[in-house]
């Protein structure tokens, strides 16, 4: 070819090694204006792609904290830029849990991101989650390769497969009221709770008896009184 800047190109303008077409910038391209390494197809940005117009897309991930049986799918999601090198809004993202399959699906839909949890996020503890989205025959290369990659990487792009990893730390729920019966503690802590009185903050356990006896010592008062100016009354008499 022509104008060519490498070794073993066929075509014109290429600047690298062992691509196959034209203007091509990057090593191992097979189609036309390609930037990058291991393209298939024409116009694409980046490396291991098949395809036209594609970029490597990036998904981000942060790490949360949460009260126990609040977590939501976003929590830990932070943005994902497509093969297209456009952002796509959280809102529009639908989140599928994989987690009972534990793998993730060749393609995932242009508005879905997939995700794995190490375990339950409702109880107290410290779990990982990996979110995925691309598509796998959009990338030049085989499933185990992918597979391997992420197995030994918290984040990172092979082709048009994108992935990111971050922890959730769970904490027990402070709201005591909706709890009842998640531990011992709980259940003291309502049990005394429901034991006071509104106004009074008596326990309920003591209030009739201490009603009772302020009854009881009113009566026996005026049971005193009566007995004592009844014998005065006696008195009186008999002096006269």
């Amino acid at each position: 070819g022509s104008n060519n800047s490498g070794n073993d190109n066929h075509g014109n303008n290429n600047h690298g090694d062992n691509n196959t077409g034209n203007s091509n910038a990057g090593s191992n391209n097979s189609g036309n204006d390609n930037h990058g390494n291991n393209n298939i197809g024409n116009h694409n940005y980046g490396n291991n792609l098949i395809g036209n117009n594609l970029h490597n897309p990036i998904i981000v991930a942060h790490d949360a904290t949460i009260n126990a049986g609040s977590w939501k799918a976003n929590d830990n999601f932070t943005s994902l830029l497509n093969d297209q090198n456009m952002y796509i809004d959280v809102s529009n993202i639908h989140f599928v849990d994989r987690t009972m399959f534990g793998t993730f699906s060749n393609t995932i839909l242009n508005n879905v991101v997939e995700y794995i949890v190490s375990g339950n996020v409702n109880e107290p503890g410290v779990y990982k989650i990996v979110y995925m989205w691309g598509d796998l025959y959009k990338t030049n290369a085989t499933r185990s390769q992918l597979l391997e990659l992420l197995n030994s990487n918290n984040y990172g792009t092979f082709g048009d497969m994108t992935w990111a990893t971050g922890y959730i730390t769970v904490v027990p729920n402070t709201n005591v009221i909706g709890r009842m019966g998640d531990s011992n503690n709980d259940k003291d802590v309502l049990s005394q709770m429901n034991n006071k009185l509104p106004d009074t903050a008596i326990d309920r356990d003591n209030s009739h008896s201490h009603y009772w006896k302020l009854i009881i010592n009113s009566l026996l008062t005026s049971i005193s009184s009566l007995f004592f100016f009844s014998i005065k009354g006696k008195k009186n008499k008999n002096t006269k």
